[in-house]
């Protein structure tokens, strides 16, 4: 009887195996998620962290610093449109 359940067991697995090869879709995760070419660079991904670390900061402070929250965001913005910009110009 033992040898039946068994047997009865790896033709289900294999048959539930193939079943789920051929009608579940397979989906690829990538670990990296796509960014803009222009946010390769190193000292504008740090800007712009810097503006989000800034910002949850004045979020969640009773005292907010306006001026640290507005200078970060200013910096960021013209850092991006300046990498983009030079992106731009080398594809032109």
């Amino acid at each position: 009887m033992e040898g039946y359940v068994n047997y009865s067991w790896q033709n289900f697995k294999q048959l539930l195996w193939k079943l789920m090869d051929d009608y579940i879709p397979v989906k690829n995760i990538s670990s990296s998620t796509k960014k803009p070419i222009w946010m390769t660079n190193k000292a504008l991904i740090r800007l712009v962290r810097r503006k989000k670390r800034v910002f949850s900061k004045y979020k969640d402070s009773k005292h907010p610093a306006v001026s640290a929250v507005k200078s970060a965001c200013k910096a960021a913005k013209a850092e991006v449109r300046r990498a983009r910009k030079k992106i731009e110009r080398k594809l032109a």
